[in-house]
């Protein structure tokens, strides 16, 4: 959030960009590289992240023209922005577009309420100070709705206190002005009305910085917006009155013009920024933790629960962890061209997830920047298990969590039956940053365990799987037909049988021709009868493998048994040029026309044979083209008997083996005078 005084926003002509920059990755010049770093007096653990305003996506000047204090409504995905200019309170979607406003006039600072469903605001009418007479503004704390953007209350403090702070503790509405001429006090707001300190019980300057304990609602911290130097007070606010617990001066840190003041996310240390740098004091003793040296400081938040980020004026974010003084990332705004940005407020997601930023340069031009993630740091989650497993039996998965001790582990085991998951109980990380899942898993087959940590404002989500083949019962199944050889174009009936299984009791019959351009195709899929039975009738032109495939079930495995139908050619063979049924004369060649059922390149062979010795014996053969007609030359013996036929011989000499070798028909014939 920004802090009042520095860094309200600047009056002129508004241009205002958004730009998205993922933490993932260091985006440089349109590409990602890393720099070294030094941060006040020890370097940070990374690289900075170096911002490109390429990156910028133009908005519309009427979105915000003077953004003011940023705060981050985390449930509906949007930032609220004060615009004094425009007496707005305006939100915005997380990608910088104009989504509501609600009339504030002079909206300046906010603070929502530790439930983050109020959202108080600062009110300042504008005062004329060169008018005769002088025209002193109306101020007043404004009390929105955080869902809707209504005002729900109003609290006037008249026109001669501007408000520049708000904050609620101990049961009220805290509230630091600044007085006409300059000087500035505190006070709270209850149920009686506004009250304010007579004299301030402490050194103020100009007005006051108020911040509130997250982790103690009671406890405020005040000190003065000073030039110089003011003490650092530290209250217990539960009372009717607020009860000094500790009281430091702030002389000794080389930091002067203190223009932030915050608690730390842990709240164990107050944080102060001011020209020149920022200090780190305990809480509650307020001793000196850390001082950061530095150049102009700019915004603080610690809303997220993750660490303090801070923003200054020479170009950077730069992110605290709960406890440290040591940065542990920066990232580095681009402070090129004509009109260099400089980042002025920062504002968290509630959570840690988001960081949002508001820079801007001389000439009244903004970006407001989306930073992902910033204190997450990488979590890698191991499982690994045992390879198999018997069903129903005990087994144990080991994993590590590295650097999230106590946290818990979410487990899902994804199976057959439940193949969305089921969610097993959640398992602890041990102090070694180990873990272990335990189970009995009562289905068996392929079993996935997924792990997961859902990650926190410290630690990225991670997942992490392991699979373990749970044992099953081998079911019967049988199909018929193996071995049968079938004419070509016949029908053939085949009968799978499935024994006893779980639950699925499916079938189902595939018929895979051979040969390559054929594809496998399910014939039947259907549940068995009563005797266990599936049956499926096949037209034949090919040999085909008949498969029937059981898939399985939570208990049985699947199975697939097979059958090969051996399938015939259609084969005929024709003699041409007989004078009557079988006779040739001697003079004639005789033509033998054979016709076989196709296949590409397929060749067929003819096969002479003649009888002599009283007994048939090989003449002569032939490989032709499947279809093709043979004249037979020479010259033609009389008084002998010949014979000829077809053949589909499978494999070498047919050229494929997608059918049974099948003989055609002998046709007989002999020569005469």
């Amino acid at each position: 959030m920004i802090l009042p005084g520095g860094g309200g926003a600047y009056r002129g002509s508004v241009r205002n960009t958004v730009i998205r920059a993922g933490l993932a990755a260091v985006v440089l010049g349109g590409s990602l590289a890393a720099w070294g770093l030094t941060t006040g007096t020890a370097s940070a653990a990374a690289g900075p992240i170096a911002l490109p305003e390429s990156a910028g996506i133009p908005l519309p000047a009427a979105t915000v023209s003077s953004p003011g204090d940023m705060v981050v409504d985390g449930p509906r995905h949007r930032v609220l922005i004060s615009d004094a200019d425009a007496g707005q309170v305006v939100a915005l979607s997380y990608a910088g577009v104009r989504q509501a406003a609600v009339d504030v006039v002079g909206a300046g600072t906010m603070t929502m309420s530790p439930d983050r469903s109020r959202l108080y605001v600062t009110s300042s009418e504008p005062t004329d100070l060169a008018a005769e007479p002088q025209i002193l503004g109306e101020h007043e704390i404004v009390v929105l709705d955080v869902a809707t953007l209504t005002v729900l209350e109003r609290y006037p403090l008249g026109r001669a206190r501007t408000p520049t702070t708000v904050v609620p503790a101990g049961g009220k509405l805290w509230f630091s002005y600044r007085e006409v001429g300059g000087y500035g006090n505190w006070g709270s707001i209850d149920a009686d009305g506004v009250h304010v300190h007579a004299a301030s019980p402490i050194d103020i300057a100009q007005d006051s910085l108020l911040a509130v304990s997250p982790t103690d609602p009671d406890m405020l911290a005040v000190t003065g917006r000073a030039l110089t130097e003011s003490d650092l007070v530290l209250y217990d606010v539960s009372g009717g009155v607020e009860r000094e617990i500790a009281r430091n001066s702030q002389g000794d840190d080389g930091i002067s013009n203190y223009s932030g003041l915050t608690f730390t996310a842990d709240g164990k240390q107050v944080f102060l920024g001011g020209y020149g740098g920022k200090v780190f004091r305990s809480v509650p003793g307020l001793v000196l933790d850390g001082i950061v040296n530095m150049g102009g400081f700019a915004s603080v938040d610690s809303t997220a629960g993750a660490g303090t980020m801070v923003t200054d004026t020479w170009g950077a974010a730069s992110l605290y962890p709960p406890g440290a003084v040591t940065a542990s990332q920066q990232w580095n705004f681009p402070l090129t061209g004509r009109y260099p940005y400089s980042p002025r407020t920062v504002a968290w997601e509630p959570g840690g997830a988001r960081a949002f930023v508001i820079s801007y340069n001389t000439i009244g031009e903004h970006l407001f920047w989306e930073l992902d993630a910033p204190a997450a740091a990488a979590t890698t989650l191991t499982l690994t298990g045992p390879a198999t497993s018997a069903r129903g039996a005990a087994l144990a998965l080991k994993g590590t969590a590295k650097g999230i001790a106590g946290a818990s582990i979410a487990v899902v085991r994804k199976d057959l039956e439940n193949p969305a998951g089921v969610r097993l109980p959640a398992v602890p990380v041990a102090a070694d940053g180990t873990f272990t899942v335990s189970d009995k898993p009562a289905v068996g087959g392929t079993v996935a365990y997924v792990v997961s940590y859902a990650g926190d404002a410290l630690h990225k989500p991670a997942t992490a799987s392991a699979a373990v083949a749970v044992s099953r019962l081998t079911p019967a199944v049988t199909i018929s037909g193996n071995g049968v050889v079938h004419a070509f174009n016949s029908t053939a009936t085949f009968t799978a049988h499935l024994g006893a299984t779980y639950k699925n009791r499916t079938v189902e019959i595939w018929a895979d021709p051979y040969g390559a351009d054929q594809p496998n195709r399910l014939v039947r899929k259907a549940t068995a009868d009563s005797k266990g039975n599936v049956t499926a009738s096949l037209a034949l032109r090919r040999t085909t493998t008949v498969s029937a495939v059981f898939t399985g079930d939570a208990r049985y495995a699947p199975r697939t048994v097979k059958a090969v139908a051996a399938t015939k050619v259609s084969v005929s063979t024709t003699l041409v040029g007989t004078y009557k049924t079988g006779y040739f004369r001697k003079t004639v060649n005789p033509r033998v026309v054979t016709a076989m059922s196709d296949y590409p390149n397929r060749k067929q062979k003819l096969f002479f044979e003649s009888y002599t010795g009283g007994k048939w014996k090989a003449w002569r053969s032939a490989v032709l083209p499947a279809d093709s007609t043979y004249t037979l030359t020479g010259t033609h013996a009389t008084g002998v008997r010949y014979r000829v036929r077809s053949a589909y011989v499978s494999g070498s000499v047919a050229g494929d083996s997608v059918n049974y070798t099948t003989y055609g028909a002998f046709q007989y014939f002999a020569f005469t005078k």
